[in-house]
């Protein structure tokens, strides 16, 4: 129900702002993003997880689940989008909070993206005309894919670990 969740999220969003609770703010921004991501309203998305990543920098938990959070949706929002560079860098950056915190489920998320990132890229132009070029990308992308099912495993995910299967088949039909 998502206008129900949206409703009572901004609630709570003015709530913790009008206490000046900045993290459970920027909590609240955070699940607005993933909201508005799974509706694949990623312009809301990308706004919402910008204010978190805001709010994180200026309260200083630039290496919370949150933050992590938002930089690997990001990521996700900027491939989606086709911006390949973008969501490498911002995949990285969650990637390195992720697993530096040890937070398994955000790795092994931020592990899948870059999978996603570059098996996307493998079906651009600037990837067609070269086969050794795409054999590279689909290897990398299968490494990241079997980092994301490793860490979903470990995180007793199987949702995750089944979408992980799923990606490994397809990159290895492709190989």
């Amino acid at each position: 129900n998502y206008p129900e969740a949206h409703k009572n999220l901004y609630s709570a969003l003015n709530l913790f702002e009008e206490l000046e609770d900045w993290e459970k703010s920027a909590e609240c921004h955070t699940w607005i993003g993933f909201n508005f991501y799974w509706q694949e309203n990623y312009e809301q998305a990308f706004n919402a997880y910008s204010n978190a990543l805001k709010v994180y920098n200026q309260i200083g938990a630039t290496k919370s689940f949150g933050a992590a959070h938002s930089y690997i949706y990001l990521a996700n929002i900027y491939r989606v989008q086709k911006k390949y560079s973008e969501a490498a860098h911002f995949n990285s950056t969650g990637l390195k909070i992720s697993s530096e915190k040890n937070y398994k489920q955000l790795t092994a998320n931020a592990y899948s993206c870059m999978g996603d990132i570059l098996y996307d890229q493998i079906l651009s132009s600037q990837f067609l005309n070269s086969s050794s070029r795409q054999s590279s990308s689909l290897k990398e992308a299968l490494n990241n894919y079997i980092e994301a099912l490793n860490n979903f495993r470990e995180a007793q995910d199987v949702g995750g670990m089944a979408d992980s299967y799923q990606h490994v088949s397809e990159v290895n039909m492709r190989l």
